[in-house]
């Protein structure tokens, strides 16, 4: 079943862009600075599930499709045209002095982070995490994991976060921004699943509860809150408060 997800990784792209991506459907030349502009690749097999978004005057979101088919299967890296589209607009937001920047991708790129009923992807090579570096990238959100695990160095901060909707768990982040504030907070989801009966299909032959109920609201597990001196913009973040998520202490 790993091969055949393989084999079949433009099929997926496809339903993806399909069902999902119309609101930000690639805009060939949009500006970026003003609210609402998209941008995506003009080139490479990433030009429709790759692209740049600015949500707010304060906020540049970016999200980058880290599959990348190749002859041997996926290769979990990005393909050269997207590589470069990233860094030109990376370059831009820094000259135009965006007060923040957020990139994601679906894999971690800095380690060790904690893992649940996962096979642990993570970014093949340094490329990805050397742009956010070179460009300020305030922080990179991830999935993959399943798990909740912050690391931030050298002034990048990684929030993995996620889980498992059809076993009853899972979370999502939520984003706040001013021009001097980032302010992440990861919210908790718990379901109650219903194990009687016949299990959810799946290519693994079957491994969930067929019926999940989620009931309860959800509640916060962290908060990751960063603040910038407005007088001096190009100075690299620092962290004003972390609370209830850590970094993984095991080592891979």
């Amino acid at each position: 079943w790993i091969r055949f997800k393989a084999n079949h990784t433009w099929l997926w792209k496809r339903q993806l862009v399909k069902h999902t991506y119309d609101a930000v459907r690639r805009a060939p030349g949009d500006d970026l600075r003003r609210v609402g502009g998209v941008s995506s690749p003009e080139r490479g097999q990433a030009g429709d599930t790759a692209y740049a978004v600015r949500l707010d005057r304060n906020l540049l979101l970016v999200t980058v499709d880290v599959f990348r088919p190749t002859s041997s299967g996926v290769s979990v890296s990005l393909d050269p045209d997207q590589r470069d589209w990233l860094a030109k607009v990376l370059r831009r937001a820094k000259k135009q002095r965006v007060p923040w920047v957020v990139v994601q991708g679906h894999v971690p790129v800095l380690g060790p982070v904690r893992t649940r009923f996962s096979s642990g992807l993570t970014y093949e090579g340094s490329d990805l995490w050397q742009l956010m570096r070179k460009h300020d990238v305030d922080a990179y959100l991830c999935g993959e994991v399943h798990d909740h695990t912050v690391i931030r160095r050298k002034g990048v901060v990684q929030m993995c976060h996620g889980g498992l909707f059809y076993r009853g768990e899972s979370s999502y982040v939520l984003g706040q921004v001013t021009d001097t504030k980032l302010m992440l907070e990861t919210r908790y989801l718990q379901g109650d699943p219903q194990w009687s009966g016949t299990k959810l299909w799946s290519t693994e032959g079957g491994n969930g509860p067929r019926r999940v109920v989620y009931r309860r609201p959800s509640r916060v597990v962290g908060t990751y809150v960063l603040k910038r001196d407005p007088e001096r913009p190009a100075r690299s973040n620092r962290v004003k408060q972390a609370r209830g998520i850590s970094g993984a202490k095991h080592q891979p």
